[in-house]
């Protein structure tokens, strides 16, 4: 519903809207995420640039601060998100997974600390817009958390929208999905605003 930090990133190691970070394996260029869909409910739509031969997959990652999650640890939590993909897409087959960590307020780098946490599980989108969960054990000893979304590898060329999009993403402890939370605008906005980039000019 905010999101920050442009409407559009073409980088392979970046931070998009909203703290999301993505990644392509291997370091290649090629991907683009912006914007889609209208205020309110926006898509992530994360795009094999067309033309584009290089098949690596895109890694999308949102890491959850230990304040945010340390009560969780022990716990059943439920991730959830909706998504689909576009007409010329050509890895819509994506793994949904919660990893954890034993560090504190852990990095968005998926080694060192960083473990699968229970299971994962593989989704094959369609261009329908779905809603997909996955239910899992929060081990004790957590400190922070990280939602994950990757895809398989792209093949052949890509076309004018090898594509992915997601929407409405939600952890929440429990096995069930609930719908999805819309806090008021001013208080989204308000918790948005703790993240920033600080620059310092060197004298």
């Amino acid at each position: 519903r905010i999101w920050q930090r442009g409407t559009s990133t073409a980088n392979t190691t970046s931070y998009t809207a909203d703290r999301w970070f993505v990644n392509r394996n291997g370091g290649v260029s090629g991907v683009t995420v912006s914007q889609s869909g209208t205020a309110g409910n926006y898509y992530m739509k994360i795009q094999r640039n067309a033309n584009d031969t290089q098949t690596n997959n895109f890694d999308l990652r949102q890491v959850i601060e230990t304040q945010n999650c340390a009560d969780l640890a022990g716990k059943t939590v439920t991730l959830s998100f909706i998504g689909y993909v576009g007409t010329n897409n050509t890895n819509g087959s994506v793994t949904l997974e919660l990893r954890s960590s034993t560090a504190t307020d852990d990095g968005v780098n998926v080694t060192g600390s960083w473990s699968v946490t229970g299971q994962s599980t593989s989704i094959a989108l369609t261009t329908t817009p779905t809603k997909y969960s996955l239910t899992i054990a929060v081990p004790s000893n957590a400190l922070t958390l990280m939602f994950r979304i990757f895809g398989s590898s792209y093949s052949g060329t890509a076309g004018a929208d090898d594509s992915v999009y997601i929407t409405q993403t939600q952890l929440e402890a429990g096995s069930v999905v609930t719908p999805f939370e819309r806090r008021p605008y001013g208080q989204e906005l308000s918790l948005c605003q703790r993240y920033y980039y600080k620059y310092k000019k060197l004298l």
